[in-house]
């Protein structure tokens, strides 16, 4: 059975003369049209009763009341004809009334559920009231299954409906059931009593909920949820819909299907505005509208899907995993597409051949910016010394405790020069040797595999796995891990695992990531249509967003280049920057003869 609790503000009673019976007064009675059964005589006791009477004798189990200093104050007690003439305070008064129709009232609303209300109290502590007071049912509902809060919104001051309401809203996000909010109306006219219920009413708050959520988060959730029993107009089940299917391709990212729901989206909010109708939901529905149609006004103005467009409200509305995501999958597509990059006719050809051969089916400029190469060899005729470097010297010298990364770095930074080359990430490979080096002297940091620490060297820690795991001591640990590092792993292994070079020239020295683009154009694969210098900054955020999202994807336990979403936002921010400038020819193109 449900546990049934009450919310209630007391009202203070209106009292009448007795009749014939000297200085004591009863309460004013009036007649409700819904509440069966003899007068009532208290403002809250209608509402309590047309509830017992919904309730269909399941029991209430606890009223909570606010009760203000006039209905607790002992100034304001009456001799009560009702009660046998005793001296009561209203609060006393309504408590023995209730006893008529709830006979365990001592239990279900004991001196532990009255919230002492001070009326003269400044806002601040008008809040703390409501905080309160949630506490209180939130309290009692722990351990207990299906409970359900009826409020009655009657009683009180001018303010307390909001106060009230306030309490309700915290409840009900804290997962408390709300099922009837009732309010006692009085109309003056005939003398009779209504008690209404305001679900409907207090809904909307739902409403507005919702439409805030698709504004700020893309979500339609709260409106389906508002809608779900409600038989619609077409226009506004239309724009429900069109609204769901956005919030649901937004979350998964499928680009021919977000592109539809774009434009299902803007006929949508159009034809709804065109059509809006004159029943209650569409009116309520059209009040929202100019906020929505505001807030969606550059993403669908257009009625087609605009890349850039779409990266920039999944950031500014906090989908940072699917900007980064559509960032990675279709700048380069818009580069293709938006003229940026050039190619001759031969190369051209060349390039449908290799995409009509990709079994991934990923599309031609994708393919060119991520899967093509460079058609001169400059980095890999060196490779094997850089390798060596690595392994025979520095990682060698650290096995036999006689490593020293000044002198080592010197030898590396002389070989890399005299060969034109660069290391992409000269920080990063040397704190994985000073990593390296340190585990000699202090081996117990491979006693958890965990380890943060251990973050540089994590992809080599991962590839030997449960292995790893079963050695014991650390001891053990570090000498399969040098074992493996000088023996097993393959030169390709290393330079998935560590730093590897990249040819180096002034732009590629400002722009590293965008080496292999530059390489490229060099050989003539393919030609900017823009400033080099540009289209490499471009690329360079490419590539480090790319790579950000390769950690994310696999769930990696080492740290990628962003420390924060904020800094990922802004390199993004950035690139879609370039982008437009680039596209709306701000910047001059340039682009070398061989490509002409």
């Amino acid at each position: 059975m449900s546990q049934h609790l009450v919310l209630t503000f007391l009202s203070y009673i209106t009292t009448v003369p007795a009749p014939n019976a000297d200085g004591m007064k009863e309460a004013k009675e009036t007649p409700y049209t819904n509440v069966s059964g003899e007068k009532t005589r208290t403002t809250n006791e209608s509402a309590l009763r047309y509830l017992l009477q919904e309730l269909k004798g399941e029991p209430i189990s606890r009223i909570f009341v606010l009760a203000s200093k006039a209905v607790r104050g002992e100034a304001n007690r009456f001799i009560s004809a009702e009660m046998g003439g005793k001296q009561v305070t209203h609060l006393e008064y309504f408590r023995e009334r209730m006893r008529k129709f709830i006979p365990d009232i001592d239990h279900c609303m004991p001196e532990e559920a009255v919230y002492p209300y001070d009326e003269s109290e400044t806002v601040e502590e008008a809040l703390r009231s409501v905080a309160k007071m949630a506490q209180w049912i939130q309290e009692f509902k722990q351990g207990r299954e299906d409970v359900i809060l009826h409020v009655d919104l009657t009683g009180g001051m001018r303010s307390t409906n909001m106060m009230m309401l306030d309490v309700v809203r915290l409840l009900e996000y804290s997962g408390v059931r709300i099922e009837h909010l009732l309010y006692s109306k009085l109309d003056h006219g005939t003398g009779m009593g209504t008690v209404e219920e305001l679900g409907n009413v207090y809904e909307l708050f739902q409403l507005i909920s919702g439409a805030e959520e698709f504004v700020n988060f893309g979500s339609a959730k709260a409106l389906k949820d508002f809608y779900q029993k409600q038989t619609l107009p077409p226009q506004l089940q239309r724009l429900l819909n069109a609204m769901d299917r956005f919030a649901e391709e937004i979350k998964l990212c499928h680009y021919g299907q977000l592109e539809q729901a774009i434009v299902e989206l803007h006929d949508a909010i159009e034809g709804f505005h065109a059509e809006a109708g004159d029943d209650v939901q569409s009116l309520l529905m059209g009040r929202l509208m100019a906020r929505i149609r505001k807030e969606y006004r550059e993403l669908i103005a257009e009625r087609k899907l605009d890349d850039l467009r779409v990266i920039r409200w999944c950031l500014e509305h906090g989908y940072m995993q699917q900007a980064l995501t559509l960032y990675t999958e279709r700048i380069p597509e818009y580069m293709g597409e938006h003229g940026l990059i050039r190619q001759t006719a031969e190369e051209s050809e060349r390039l449908e051949r290799l995409v009509s051969e990709d079994t991934m089916n990923r599309n031609r400029w994708f393919y060119l910016l991520n899967e093509c190469l460079p058609r001169t060899d400059r980095v890999d005729k060196h490779l094997k010394k850089y390798c060596s470097l690595i392994k025979d010297n520095a990682i060698q010298s650290i096995r036999k405790k006689r490593f020293d990364m000044e002198t080592w770095w010197e030898e590396m930074a002389a070989f890399l020069a005299d060969h034109s080359l660069a290391c992409k990430d000269e920080q990063r490979l040397k704190s994985q040797l000073a990593l390296l080096n340190d585990l000699h002297s202090n081996p117990h940091l491979l006693r958890e595999l965990s380890n943060p620490v251990l973050n540089p060297i994590r992809a080599v820690i991962s590839h030997l796995g449960q292995e790893m795991a079963e050695l014991e001591p650390e001891s053990k640990r570090l000498k399969r891990l040098e074992q493996f590092l000088l023996t097993e792993m393959k030169n390709e292994d290393l330079c998935k695992w560590m730093p590897i070079p990249c040819f180096n020239d002034d732009l590629v020295r400002q722009y590293p990531h965008g080496a292999r683009a530059h390489e490229m154009i060099l050989d003539g694969i393919f030609a900017p249509s823009i400033e080099e210098s540009t289209f490499l900054s471009i690329m360079d955020k490419y590539v480090r967003l790319k790579d950000e999202r390769n950690h994310s994807n696999h769930a990696r336990h080492d740290q990628g280049e962003f420390s924060s979403a904020q800094d990922l936002k802004d390199c993004m921010v950035e690139g879609l920057n370039e982008l437009e400038q680039a596209v709306s020819g701000i910047l001059p193109a340039s682009a070398p003869d061989h490509a002409r």
